[in-house]
């Protein structure tokens, strides 16, 4: 199967989002279960065949993690995109994005739909070599780049129940019914496993990691990145505390890992970045979610910074947010740290993504109680598209 190389950079732009979405999200009583109980919840949504709008089908999971000391993260992302149905009108992405103490990078492949396994009544998602599958209980990722030299073999334990599908219209300039949906899976995960990085070379290096902080969101639906649209999206789940006791009976000493705070939140805009479309911050506490905001409960601001390579061209350099309703309230300030684009190509020119990594600094009241801690975490901005 041929791609071109407009094809390739709309492709990797879906990917790299790693948090968009079908039309209309219905109630689901999985939501009501276990944390355990996401086959249903977290499974395909294929297009019907013929439909019309199958080119504009997008689907993936995302997942990323970051170790507790936060030196190492990664991130993969699966997809598919186009008419599924038809194996020359359709193809599917994976791209894993690292970080550590010694290197930074990205790896993108690219599969015909033949070599591609996804299903309407579970998640798993087989990709060649690579692959999600879910028992039940816990995720499985294996993600191996083309080369061979970067490998991923985790599991993710979901910590927090998942949200309902949150439906996203946009605004599409033939008039049609374009829509993301925004599914939060699981707001914390458990992840063990390892990262190796230079596989088979003199600076081959692996790094293992024990209860790393995860999060997970699925998203499908159809659009167009020319639609008049932008975003900004972020997670963050703070650093656990392993807090221990003493058994003086028994003098034995009793260990219990907890995952304190996690966050997200999601501000749809106008392309230009003037408007706002709907906006949602929500915020858990050991699994037990404690405020959602929305709407006019929420403001953010961006203090922007230019960007070297591309002249007159800025994104958030820090990102504001402030969400209150009633005598809950939260301030929350992003300070980007590190930064790449995702160039989307449209007839005029391009819309671009921007991965953004950095801090989080989280202040508040929620429930009579303060809230009050530094953890770092994940942004992105798309922003003005660059005309031609």
């Amino acid at each position: 199967m041929r791609l071109n190389l407009k094809s390739l950079l709309c492709c990797l732009s879906i990917l790299l989002l790693g948090w968009m979405p079908l039309s209309h999200a219905t109630q689901n009583p999985a939501y009501k279960g276990h944390v355990k109980n996401l086959t249903q919840v977290d499974a395909f949504h294929p297009p019907v065949q013929g439909d019309g709008k199958n080119h504009l089908y997008k689907e993936w999971h995302y997942f990323t993690m970051s170790s507790e000391s936060g030196d190492v993260t990664f991130g993969s992302i699966f997809t598919v995109e186009g008419d599924v149905w038809d194996a020359t009108k359709s193809y599917s992405l994976k791209i894993d994005n690292y970080q550590t103490p010694e290197k930074s990078a990205l790896t993108l492949d690219i599969f015909p739909m033949d070599m591609v396994k996804i299903f309407s009544d579970k998640p798993d998602f087989h990709l060649d070599k690579n692959s999600i599958s879910y028992d039940g209980h816990v995720y499985r990722i294996y993600t191996e780049s083309s080369d061979g030299q970067v490998i991923f073999d985790a599991t993710w334990k979901p910590l927090v129940k998942p949200e309902q599908p949150v439906p996203l219209p946009m605004r599409s300039a033939s008039g049609d019914d374009h829509v993301m949906n925004w599914l939060i899976t699981s707001a914390a995960m458990e992840v063990n496993g390892s990262l190796i990085v230079g596989k088979g070379t003199a600076q081959e290096k692996k790094y293992r990691f024990s209860k790393a902080r995860g999060y997970h969101d699925h998203n499908w639906g159809y659009w167009d990145w020319a639609d008049d649209f932008g975003w900004d999206w972020g997670q963050a789940v703070e650093r656990s505390d392993i807090r221990c006791q003493k058994d003086f009976s028994r003098f034995k000493r009793y260990c219990k890992h907890e995952t304190n705070y996690s966050i997200a939140l999601l501000n749809m805009t106008d392309s230009n970045d003037a408007e706002i479309h709907s906006s949602v911050l929500k915020i858990w506490n050991n699994g037990k979610k404690l405020a959602t905001f929305s709407g006019s409960q929420m403001a953010i601001e961006h203090k922007m910074m230019s960007v070297a390579d591309i002249p007159g061209y800025y994104i958030p350099e820090i990102n504001y947010i402030s969400a209150v309703a009633g005598r809950d309230r939260l301030d929350i300030v992003f300070r980007t740290q590190n930064y790449f684009p995702i160039f989307l190509p449209i007839e005029q020119g391009y819309r671009i993504i921007w991965e953004l990594k950095g801090s989080f600094e989280v202040k508040g009241m929620l429930n009579g109680k303060p809230v009050n801690y530094v953890t770092d975490g994940s942004m992105e901005y798309l922003g003005a598209p660059l005309l031609n």
